[in-house]
């Protein structure tokens, strides 16, 4: 087959194993089977397109409620400074703005 038809005796050779290449010749021979074994990925692709993609959705960003976390917590303990652990303050108290 490679010497006679050489297109198509690459595609039996590397291609999927398919009953195609058994009607190729023989007492079942099958006048389209040549170019069934041709098509034989368009009918494997045309079944997964059944619908149209849309536009991919763009990811929600994570990183907005971070940002609102943290200055919540930063407003937080603005507001209730006086009443948190010295040791606390002590460390924070860096990050706090200076009240005059």
């Amino acid at each position: 087959m490679l010497l006679t038809d050489p297109r198509l005796g690459l595609k039996v050779l590397f291609g999927p194993g398919t009953p195609y290449q058994y009607r190729l010749k023989g007492p079942g021979k099958w006048a389209g089977a040549r170019q069934a074994i041709f098509t034989q990925w368009e009918r494997v692709a045309q079944p997964m397109q059944t619908r149209p993609c849309d536009d991919p959705k763009t990811k929600r960003s994570f990183m907005w409620p971070l940002i609102l976390s943290a200055a919540l917590v930063g407003w937080a303990t603005y507001v209730n400074r006086n009443n948190l652990p010295t040791a606390l303050l002590d460390k924070i108290i860096v990050y706090l703005p200076a009240q005059d």
